[in-house]
Parts: C-alpha cells; sequence; structure tokens
C-alpha cells in the first residue's frame, strides 16, 4: 500500500481533528473516502477495525478526513471542517 510523505505539524495544529462537515452530499463524502483509502491506511474503518462503528458515512468520513488531515496537514474545507476539541469518546481519530 502507497504510504504518503507523514507531515510533521506544529504543535498548534497537533491539538485539531479535521471532521466531516453535517451537510456534505453522501456522494461526494463516499468519493473522498474511496480515493484517500487508495493512499492511506483505512483498516480501522473497515468491518472489524477500531473505528468501524458507528457504521455511517459521517463517522467514517470524519476518520479518513483526519488521517489525511495528519498526513497532508490540510483539512479539505469543502466536505472538512476543524473541531479544537477531540470530537471522539475513544482515540480512533
Amino acid at each position: 500500500m502507497f504510504q504518503p510523505a507523514v507531515k510533521v505539524l506544529g504543535a498548534e495544529e497537533s491539538k485539531k481533528w479535521c471532521v466531516s462537515k453535517l451537510a456534505v452530499p453522501h456522494d461526494a463524502m463516499q468519493k473522498f473516502i474511496d480515493d484517500n483509502c487508495k493512499k492511506l491506511d483505512c483498516t480501522a474503518i473497515k468491518p472489524g477495525g477500531g473505528c468501524y462503528k458507528p457504521d455511517n458515512l459521517y463517522n467514517h468520513g470524519s476518520y479518513v478526513l483526519n488521517q489525511y488531515y495528519r498526513a497532508y496537514g490540510v483539512c479539505p474545507s469543502d466536505i472538512g471542517t476543524l473541531a479544537i476539541t477531540n470530537p471522539t469518546s475513544g482515540s480512533w481519530l
């Protein structure tokens, strides 16, 4: 699997999470997930993975968006937004 170069986030960026916007069309989010799971490790959101549940497009999209943000330092503003508090009750983001 292709592993993108890891971007080292500064202290300020490492305290942020890129999450799905609520109003994103499902087809746009699914395309983002499909395209980026070819480059990023998405095993955690596959059945049996630690972040598979809740099994919905919003949560899986948030996982992939945050992986993308950690890898490239960019949160795609058309489908994602930055959160300054950890949006999870677990540690999957």
